[in-house]
């Protein structure tokens, strides 16, 4: 038979994971739909601009790299530094769920 224990420590990873997810999702969310909306309005402003403009043929310009925003670099430093805590958390946990295990407090 399962020990409650471990069920409670089952328990409490899962919520726990699955609340970080959340929080992510929907960080994330947010973050593409206010990227999104700023896109939109500098693609406008960049049509607004280049409307009575002259074309002109068979040229590519000069090739930039692409960069991220501050805002999104920091973002991605963000998860990354979440999914390194859960991972750490995870971790501890499953440790000391071996060490109840040796103990003889949880079945193997």
């Amino acid at each position: 038979m399962i020990n409650w224990k471990l069920s409670a420590v089952a328990l409490v990873v899962g919520a726990s994971a699955g609340t970080a997810w959340w929080i992510t999702s929907t960080k994330y969310d947010a973050d593409i739909a206010e990227l999104n909306r700023q896109h939109a309005s500098a693609a406008l402003a960049t049509c607004e601009q280049s409307a009575g403009a002259v074309r002109r043929a068979g040229s590519l310009g000069n090739a930039t790299a692409v960069q991220i925003s501050a805002a999104a670099g920091r973002n991605i430093l963000d998860i990354r530094t979440g999914i390194n805590e859960d991972q750490a958390k995870l971790a501890y946990l499953q440790e000391y769920i071996r060490t109840l295990q040796v103990q003889g407090v949880v079945a193997k």
